[in-house]
């Protein structure tokens, strides 16, 4: 499950496939290309969060130069983080954690343990996640846990992630922590909620995240899929904020998205549920 939690744009890509079945054509690839280009771009400007949707989003073969834009994105955030950019310094420690082309856990370690332990527990969380991918399951507990306790809402995520199917018990509890500490987290609380079949809670929580994310969409398109879930689509009225959004970001079915919000109504009805 590893995978489903530390590739984000690969869950992307399994929610491309399940629901909607086709795959990318001419015009979908040249709006792909143009929405990666994007990122590249503002990547050069030293904005960290652009450079790491360009890892979110690569999917190889797609884009021409796209090594090329990934060695440049690489280089841009080493420079941030040098730079005592700490976002990015995350973003390069987690992506040396988990992505394959560039994984290597004696730099992910660099940059992470110096920064655990100068008290900054996102990079606590992070760096357990540096063991999980080696295996090392107790000392990533363990730095989840701790970084949990300490307030990092990451720690909480990447702990409930650990338990996720396992323990769905634990998976709820930390998740859901995760979550009401920072919405951008509520996206793994979302997967939760979907696994133990409550739809609308779910889409609630993906929705939040989604709202609260710059660029990373991931989110919004989970909520859209669970929308469709015929419970959450006959009880709460179509998203039309949502489908704003994902008409100006999605990398792909930009008509679809343009035409949602179109033609959804700007109103909304909810149910009164608990909202994650």
């Amino acid at each position: 499950m590893k995978n489903l939690f530390y590739a984000t744009f690969a869950v992307l890509l399994v929610f491309t496939a399940a629901s909607r079945a086709e795959e990318f054509d001419a015009k979908q690839k040249e709006l792909f290309a143009k929405q990666f280009n994007k990122y590249a771009n503002l990547c050069q400007q030293k904005d960290a969060l652009a450079c790491e949707q360009i890892f979110s989003m690569h999917k190889e073969g797609e884009i021409e130069n796209d090594e090329k834009i990934m060695q440049e994105s690489m280089e841009n955030l080493d420079k941030l983080c040098a730079e005592k950019n700490l976002n990015a310094c995350l973003i390069l420690g987690n992506i040396y954690s988990i992505n394959k082309k560039y994984k290597d856990f004696e730099k992910a370690a660099k940059i992470l343990s110096p920064m655990c332990e100068s008290g900054n527990q996102d990079a606590c969380a992070l760096y357990g996640g540096v063991f999980r991918e080696k295996g090392e399951s107790k000392r990533a507990v363990e730095l989840f846990n701790q970084a949990c306790d300490k307030g990092s809402a990451r720690g909480c995520d990447l702990l409930g992630r650990y338990y996720y199917r396992e323990d769905m018990e634990q998976a709820y509890f930390y998740t859901k922590q995760a979550c009401a500490m920072n919405e951008k987290m509520c996206y793994g609380h979302g997967l939760v909620l979907r696994e133990a079949g409550e739809y609308i809670d779910a889409f609630y929580a993906f929705e939040k995240s989604c709202y609260s994310q710059k660029y990373n969409i991931i989110s919004c398109l989970m909520a859209d899929l669970t929308y469709q879930h015929s419970i959450v689509a006959s009880l709460i009225e179509a998203p039309r904020k949502l489908y704003i959004k994902l008409c100006k970001q999605a990398p792909y079915m930009k008509n679809d998205f343009c035409k949602k919000a179109k033609n959804t109504p700007p109103s909304r009805t909810f149910l009164p549920v608990t909202k994650p």
